[in-house]
């Protein structure tokens, strides 16, 4: 069936009475239909989603609105077919309900359309959608509940000038809502927007398969190709949060085993993750999800390649809820936490963030006030596979990770705010054997480490665990240590080449003067004894009489100048070592109990090779 008009159709009459497309009481039909027109009017519109869904049954369908207004289904759909759905439109596409294919046919969504293509391969030709900044709008305030656009094994993909998901009374998702295989597409001439809710529980806005305590298996590419700003921004709600990717919070809860996985690439003009104000509101870029697989019985999968390519800026920010961290990778906090003994789980893909270097763009994480608000590029998450029964040997977190230009900073409130490049949990609450190379390529920018205050709160570069083993290598940067010469830390890279850059970018790596305040003692188990806070300074006096400067590279006077500054501070020492001038010098905290010496010490007792009572009072 093909029907072109100038004008609009006007449906009057009775659902039984008035029928546009094709319908059998019994049997099968087939064969596709096409509509163009200006707008569908009459008393009988609001039944053209059922019909739209009986038609689907037979073939493929098109319907093409040529008004300005704006166009959408009135009420929720729900079909089971493997046709294709071909939605466009001149005006805006707004969702404020659910629309949700079960079968594996594909969806085509077009706003802001140009009248005449009715091809789908030429959907995402320039200036075939988002003419006269048009775009597709799923949730907000015109939806009264949950709404959606997905299909469960089919492709679906956007259109426009924009895509905006605000969850204001229900959540807002763009995929399956439950298992899926669907790829998800989007492509837009400026901003991708996500909104958590500020109100109730679990409005969530995601991009990817599955959802908020959803079970069953994930998986499909997820594709965003922005002109604008990707832009997550968590919610004031309980469990608002936002995240592009498949799974989602709490979801396979007490499974017997699970899969989240597909490749997640996105390229803006800049990356903006917010978590927000509420309990479990945090803002994500990979699969997975808060709690995803609570007690897990069998083996839980995490995966996929994440890659974030931008013009200008990534900033991760985490917020003031409980659990509102942000991360781009795979897993998520606290994935499969008290998993029973004979579970199992890999979290993996390789994670690329790449942002110009120097003024141009940079890569900011900085963790919230919140407790468990982390900041973090790389797979894994805070107390990942954490558990009494946990058996270390049978969890992987691995996966290449590589970033441009950026700057760490670790919360001051809540505890394990830790901001942190690499695999793993940077609190090293976790549960696996960790691994995989990190790559940082700053070009002629910098690194910027700073520490929180609150426990577990470090900012740092590389894999850490709680229980487990650790490897990989790190590439281009100086992080700061926080392993010493403790050998029962687990948080560590295997290796480490400071002088051979990321490819990423091919530029000269820079590296700052690092001057390291040592903390109290952290007692979270598997954590290093000595925990320090790394800032940059302009080069001191020993430096400067050695030609220091802000972008020269660590030497003996800068070495001698920590030693000093250490020596002269009358704050307690917790125990550890640290060698010193190039490693001429060793320095031992000691261990007495009110970590000071006075006078000679005992012959077993370890003391300052410096040897300077005054010193130490």
């Amino acid at each position: 069936i093909e029907l072109r008009l100038g004008g609009g159709l006007v449906m009057n009459g009775a659902a039984s009475t008035v029928r546009f497309g094709h319908f059998a009481h019994s049997g099968t039909i087939a064969g596709n239909v096409l509509l163009v027109a200006n707008d569908i009017d009459g008393n009988a519109d609001g039944q053209f989603g059922g019909m739209v869904a009986n038609m689907l049954n037979g073939g493929d369908v098109t319907l093409g609105f040529t008004g300005t207004g704006d166009q959408g289904p009135g009420n929720d759909v729900s079909y089971n077919s493997s046709h294709t759905l071909n939605l466009l439109a001149k005006g805006n596409v707004g969702f404020a309900g659910k629309l949700q294919n079960a079968g594996t046919g594909a969806i085509n969504v077009v706003a802001g359309w140009d009248g005449t293509t009715l091809n789908a391969a030429q959907f995402g030709n320039a200036g075939v959608y988002g003419n006269n900044g048009k775009g597709v709008f799923i949730g907000t305030s015109n939806a009264t509940g949950d709404s959606s656009l997905g299909s469960k094994g089919g492709q679906v993909s956007v259109y426009g000038a924009g895509l905006t998901l605000d969850a204001v009374n229900g959540y807002a998702q763009l995929g399956a809502h439950g298992a899926g295989t669907g790829a998800i597409l989007v492509k837009v001439s400026g901003g991708v927007t996500l909104n958590g809710g500020a109100a109730g529980t679990g409005r969530f806005a995601q991009i990817g398969n599955g959802g908020y305590q959803t079970t069953g298996n994930t998986s499909g590419a997820i594709t965003i190709n922005a002109g604008g700003d990707v832009a997550l921004n968590g919610g004031a709600g309980t469990d608002a949060y936002v995240q592009v990717g498949n799974g989602g919070s709490q979801s396979n809860n007490g499974s017997s085993g699970y899969s989240n996985t597909g490749d997640v690439t996105v390229t803006a003009a800049n990356a903006l993750l917010t978590a927000g104000g509420g309990t479990g509101a945090y803002a994500m870029l990979g699969n997975g999800g808060l709690k995803v697989g609570q007690t897990l019985s069998g083996n839980g999968v995490n995966g996929g390649t994440i890659s974030v390519t931008v013009d200008h800026n990534v900033t991760l920010a985490s917020g003031a809820g409980v659990d509102a961290f942000t991360q781009i990778g795979n897993g998520g906090s606290q994935q499969n936490l008290n998993p029973s003994g004979s579970a199992t789980g890999t979290t993996s893909g390789d994670v690329t963030v790449h942002a110009p270097n120097g003024d141009a763009g940079a890569v900011t994480l900085t963790a919230g006030s919140g407790a468990d608000a982390y900041a973090m590029i790389g797979n894994g998450g805070y107390a990942a596979n954490a558990g009494a029964s946990a058996v270390a040997a049978n969890f992987t977190i691995t996966g290449n990770v590589s970033v441009t230009d950026l700057t760490l900073t670790g919360g001051n409130s809540g505890a394990n705010a830790f901001a942190l490049i690499g695999n793993g949990d940077g609190s090293k609450s976790s549960v696996a054997n960790v691994g995989g190379n990190v790559s940082i390529d700053v070009g002629t920018g910098t690194i910027t480490y700073t520490s929180g205050t609150a426990p577990h709160s470090f900012a740092t570069i590389g894999n850490f665990t709680g229980q487990g083993t650790v490897t990989g290598s790190l590439t281009g940067a100086h992080p700061p240590s926080e392993v010493q010469e403790n050998p029962t830390v687990t948080g560590f890279v295997a290796s480490q080449n400071a002088s051979t850059p990321s490819p990423t970018n091919s530029q000269t790596t820079i590296s700052t003067i690092q001057t390291i305040v040592v903390n109290q003692p952290d007692t979270n188990p598997g954590a290093t004894n000595l925990g320090p806070n790394v800032s940059d300074h302009a080069p001191g006096l020993l430096a400067s009489l050695e030609g220091g400067g802000d972008s020269s590279e660590p030497n003996t006077a800068d070495s001698a100048t920590v030693v000093i500054a250490d020596s002269l501070d009358g704050t307690k020492k917790p125990t550890g070592t640290q060698l010193l001038l190039g490693g001429m010098v060793k320095q031992v905290a000691p261990t007495a109990a009110n970590g000071t010496p006075h006078g000679v010490p005992p012959a077993d007792q370890d003391f300052s090779s410096w040897g300077n009572e005054a010193l130490w009072q």
